[in-house]
Formats: structure tokens, sequence, C-alpha cells
């Protein structure tokens, strides 16, 4: 695969919540792009003893210490602030080495879109939105009687994932049947 530019094309893959290579599902994409010539960086929280930068297998993994939450949701909040500063930064640090022509969001948390929008703007990069979970139920499933308004807060984050999104991938046929209605999907 490449641009238009005959050079290959380069993806930017954002995790929060696992490592990479030790979320699989995420680490067999990243090869599998490899394989086909596609130039693959990944930001991603770091593992105990992960180097902040590592290239393995032809993949560049940008990896930042997280932030665990503790305290309820306002602990979730921190952590997921810090997480989108973290990932902010080194998804334009390696965007220094060369233009992304897709950038890939994996939620949870869906915060990302904000950074995708960013590239978007400023070298034309197509958005993915790579939908594992959903994450008003997690919230649900997590605080059952939780804030009415988080949930809307959640809710609306999804939506905006959803929206500014130019290609969703859905893991399954429930998950697409929330972007179609939820997020107002278009099929």
């Amino acid at each position: 695969m490449v641009n238009g530019d005959d050079a290959p094309s380069r993806v930017l893959i954002i995790v929060q919540n696992l490592p990479v290579p030790f979320d699989r599902r995420v680490w067999l994409e990243c090869r599998t792009l490899v394989q086909t010539g596609v130039e693959v960086a990944v930001v991603c929280p770091k593992a105990p003893g992960d180097p902040t930068f590592e290239l393995r297998e032809g993949v560049e993994l940008y990896k930042y210490a997280p932030r665990t939450a503790t305290g309820g949701a306002a602990g979730y909040a921190v952590e997921y602030l810090w997480s989108f500063a973290a990932t902010l930064a080194l998804a334009l640090r390696a965007a220094r080495r060369g233009r992304f022509d897709v950038v890939q969001a994996c939620n949870p948390p869906d915060i990302f879109w904000p950074i995708a929008l960013l590239l978007r703007r400023l070298h034309g990069t197509a958005f993915v939105f790579d939908h594992h979970d959903l994450c008003p139920e997690l919230f649900d499933s997590r605080f059952p009687g939780g804030s009415p308004a988080v949930r809307r807060a959640l809710v609306w984050l999804e939506r905006r994932t959803l929206r500014s999104a130019d290609q969703v991938c859905s893991t399954n046929d429930s998950y697409r049947a929330v972007a179609l209605v939820r997020g107002r999907l278009d099929p």
C-alpha cells in the first residue's frame, strides 16, 4: 500500500488500555499492516520495564508511563486526561518522522478524536475508529447507579468519536448497531 507519492503509507494506532504488543489484537493488526508494506507507529502505555521508544518487527512503539485510576470516576478522569496529553505529545513526536495517512484510535476511552482531527487538519490524515468497547455501558457496569451526567458525557464522547471518524470498525453486530443508532452513522 502506498500513498499518492509512491512512498509507503503511514498509519498511527492509538491504544490506551493495554501496552502493545501485549494487546494481541492490535499487535496482529500492526504486523499485518507491516507485511503489506505500511509503516506503522503505535502510541500506547508502557508495561513495567518497557522502553519509551522501541522498534519491534518494523513497528515504531511510542510509550508513556500510565496513570492508574484510583478513587472512582474522578480517578478515571485523571487517568484519561493524562493519557490524552501523553498520547498527543507522542503522536506529534511520531509525526515528525513523516505525515500519517491514517490514524486508528482504539477505545476505551473515547477521547482521541481531537488528536485525529488535529492530524486531519495538519496533514489530511484519515481517521479510523476501532470500536473495541461501549464506554457508557462499561461505566454502568463499574458504577451501578452512577452519575447520569457522567454517562451523558460518555455518550457525547462516543458520538463525537463515531461522527469524527472516516471509517468505523465494530467488533460485532451489537456494536455496529450502537454506531448506527447512537452514533447516527450511515451504514
